[in-house]
């Protein structure tokens, strides 16, 4: 054990190479500030000393006073960030969160011009970036010196299980989540060790608030900085449920696979012709992605599948699950029992008991077709609109935006969309999609590969 979380350390830590060549970009990006005549610092895990080796994300925070206008900080927000890219000789790119900000890559780094209000108070902030100088004082101020060690190897593990990352694409453990809980727990096997016993609506309370009781989620961890917020609010419970299962997986057998997982082999053609016929019918839409920030894309994409599965269920089609993923192309998968439902459908009618009308409506509604009476109501057999689901997924890319699909994403659909079968999954060359149906079919952990 002492070895492994020795050899992960040297891994995930920044060489003296990284950290002078990371502080001198810092540097020259403040300065640049400075110049442009903009008061700036930097914030996140850069400035909290917690960022892993191979991460070269710059968080820089340009202040407003609090009497500036949220429309006027938008503005000039987004003014100041494109004068300080450009002089540095980057390419401004416009990114949309709560407000705007500019993102470009200078050179190995990814850098972030962000606006917000200079606070005094982290209770009263008017936007949610307001609360990040917070984070990061009370981090420095509370961290002893070998925690961002402890951190590295948390976000090592957590990011080799799946669960690291508050954005859409993962709704995970966001990295100031990953710091209280080390201040929480103090050193990275101490937190497995305890997580391994976790329940859902597990507390912390660092300061000792006392307002965990009025929060109702998987995981509950009051920021120290603004008694009335969860810290954990937006992480998934299934992604809660995953790191506990993995802390007590790693604590049976120690392995580097947890925090550097082995590549997804896809299956062999034989293979997947063999597992897909076992099954009952697997369909698969593929289309282009919308060109939209990587947050946007997944909420829609999750927003998208869940519509399609409710849209699946309501139409009778037995759904074991669903799955969906962006790359090159983006992929919603949706599993089903059975390829084909009968013709005919029975439908369900009022209680013999209830009023004359509703019973005459029914039958007046159903005149052309025989309608009986059994365990004390109506029924009629009426003509199913879909016996398979291609049917369906074909009307909802006709009219995505009637069955709730997000908008860019039905955008994607009304341009152009394949649905694939077993006959098209078996045909297909990509990679991309040999490893997304591999992943769902296999049910494998990270981990495990």
């Amino acid at each position: 054990m002492e070895k492994l979380l020795k050899d992960v350390l040297e891994r995930v830590t920044p060489s003296k190479e990284e950290i002078d060549a990371l502080n001198k970009f810092t540097k020259s990006v403040l300065r640049t500030a400075n110049d442009v005549g903009i008061e700036a610092t930097v914030q996140g895990s850069i400035a909290k000393g917690t960022w892993v080796s191979g991460t070269h994300d710059v968080d820089v925070f340009i202040s407003f006073k609090e009497d500036v206008s949220r429309s006027k900080l938008e503005k000039d927000g987004i003014s100041f960030g494109k004068k300080i890219i450009k002089k540095l000789g980057g390419k401004p790119e416009l990114v949309y969160a709560e407000h705007p900000y500019i993102r470009s890559t200078i050179k190995e780094f990814t850098l972030d011009i962000v606006p917000c209000y200079k606070m005094k108070s982290a209770s009263k902030i008017k936007s949610a970036v307001d609360r990040t100088p917070f984070h990061t004082e009370y981090i420095l101020k509370n961290f002893s010196g070998t925690q961002a060690n402890e951190v590295r190897l948390l976000k090592r593990f957590m990011q080799g299980i799946g669960v690291y990352g508050a954005k859409e694409k993962v709704r995970g453990f966001s990295g100031y989540l990953c710091e209280l809980l080390i201040l929480e727990y103090g050193t990275f096997l101490n937190l497995l060790s305890s997580s391994s016993k976790w329940k859902l609506g597990q507390s912390i309370d660092n300061e000792d608030f006392g307002t965990a009781r009025n929060f109702d989620d998987s995981l509950i961890v009051i920021d120290p900085t603004d008694k009335n917020r969860n810290v954990a609010a937006a992480l998934d419970k299934d992604k809660y449920e995953i790191f506990i299962n993995a802390c007590r997986d790693f604590r049976k057998k120690h392995r580097i696979e947890f925090f550097f997982p082995n590549e997804v082999e896809s299956l062999s053609k034989d293979r997947l012709k063999k597992d897909l016929s076992k099954r009952g019918h697997l369909v698969i839409m593929e289309f282009k992605p919308p060109k939209v920030v990587e947050d946007i894309l997944y909420s829609q994409l999750r927003k998208s599948a869940h519509t399609i599965v409710s849209s699946m269920k309501r139409a009778h089609f037995p759904v074991l699950g669903y799955s969906y993923a962006s790359g090159e192309l983006s992929h919603i998968l949706i599993d089903l029992e059975t390829e084909f439902l009968p013709k005919k459908q029975k439908v369900d009618g009022p209680p013999t008991d209830v009023d004359q009308k509703f019973q005459d409506e029914f039958a007046k509604k159903h005149k052309k077709r025989k309608t009986w009476i059994s365990g004390g109501r109506w029924h009629v057999e009426i003509d199913r609109i879909h016996i398979s689901p291609e049917s369906l997924l074909n009307e909802i890319i006709k009219s995505p935006i009637d069955y709730g699909i997000g908008k860019y994403v039905a955008e994607s659909l009304s341009k152009e969309c394949k649905i694939l079968a077993s006959a098209e999954i078996l045909d297909s060359d990509s990679e991309e999609l040999g490893k997304f149906i591999t992943s769902y079919l296999s049910k494998k952990k990270p981990w495990e590969w």
